[in-house]
């Protein structure tokens, strides 16, 4: 297996999340459209009701994969440390299943379209080769 683009530890510098809440465990890839990384889908998530990790919570691990994407993509570099910004529309949000399972999922981000404001992303998370959930994703820009 090749190395990741960026660890958990250097996700975890450059998001506003510490601890448990750096969702994602590596960044497989990224370029100025899309990013691919995987996370680690647990019972023990602070993200999980009652030991469940319901599908909803999707949109916070493609939320990690926007604000990573977005920092690589703005300064081309691994280095960048995200904006801040929190989602302002949800689209054609579909899950698979009420509640996901424990596995590894991969989370790909491809941006639609995007302003200094903010930008617009498709997402599709999967698990053991089964799609969980996709949709569209709004995002806007802390001032």
């Amino acid at each position: 297996m090749s190395q990741p683009l960026l660890t958990q530890a250097q996700i975890a510098e450059r998001i506003p999340h510490a601890g448990s809440m750096v969702l994602l465990s590596a960044v497989l890839s990224a370029d100025a459209q899309q990013l691919i990384a995987t996370a680690e889908l647990r019972s023990d998530s602070p993200l999980a009701f009652e030991g469940k990790l319901g599908s909803e919570t999707l949109l916070e691990y493609a939320g990690q994969c926007m604000a990573i994407h977005g920092a690589v993509a703005a300064d081309g570099s691994q280095n960048a440390t995200a904006r801040l910004a929190f989602i302002s529309q949800v689209k054609s949000f579909q899950w698979l299943a009420d509640v996901l399972p424990e596995a590894t999922a991969t989370i790909t981000v491809n941006q639609q379209g995007g302003t200094a404001d903010g930008a617009i992303y498709q997402f599709v998370a999967e698990a053991d080769g089964i799609e969980l959930g996709n949709g569209v994703i709004s995002i806007m820009f802390s001032r």
